[in-house]
């Protein structure tokens, strides 16, 4: 009915998305733990009514929680955020933050689209060896079609990640597995 209201909802939804205004929840997340569940619960219900750009100041926020079950809900959070655009989550996936990195490498593999998936591929290149393994523990069940790709990191710098790989060609029947396993 009021053709104003929805640009300046819009303006505001953005605002308050930002670092500047979300970065205020770093100072109570140390005692979100001890928040009952009905505060944190109302919590997530404003977060996923955020335009994704919160993405950029929650994924930040997920090396601060102690909270397996909050981190979980975090985590759920950005898999919603960026089911809408997954833009911010993909900067973020360049921070130092390899605690961060990690958890948003476990979110990409709760996306089941195209560009999740690509991302995916790009982390198992990722410096961090934690990361390449979350990467490549996301594609194994996206199909064995993947596993041909995942195939040179046999090569890996990492016994872990040649492990996980090797282990997974074992329990794969897959005849194009089997034809690059053959000299």
């Amino acid at each position: 009915q009021k053709p104003w209201a929805l640009p300046v909802l819009s303006r505001f939804f953005k605002r308050i998305s930002s670092s500047e205004v979300l970065g205020a929840l770093s100072r109570v997340l140390p005692t979100l733990d001890a928040l009952d569940s009905e505060r944190i619960n109302l919590l997530i219900k404003f977060l996923v009514l955020l335009p994704s750009e919160a993405t950029l100041a929650l994924g930040p926020m997920l090396s601060q929680l102690r909270s397996l079950s909050l981190q979980r809900q975090f985590m759920q959070v950005i898999a919603i955020l960026a089911k809408r655009n997954l833009s911010p989550l993909e900067q973020l996936l360049d921070s130092p933050d390899e605690f961060m990195v990690q958890k948003l490498v476990w979110v990409l593999g709760h996306l089941k689209d195209k560009k999740s998936t690509q991302l995916l591929f790009r982390m198992t290149h990722h410096n961090s060896e934690k990361v390449r393994i979350q990467a490549v523990k996301q594609l194994f069940p996206r199909g064995p079609h993947f596993i041909k790709q995942l195939f040179p990191l046999i090569e890996d710098s990492s016994p872990s990640v040649r492990k996980l790989i090797l282990d997974q060609l074992g329990r794969e029947k897959n005849g194009s597995v089997e034809a690059l396993q053959l000299p």
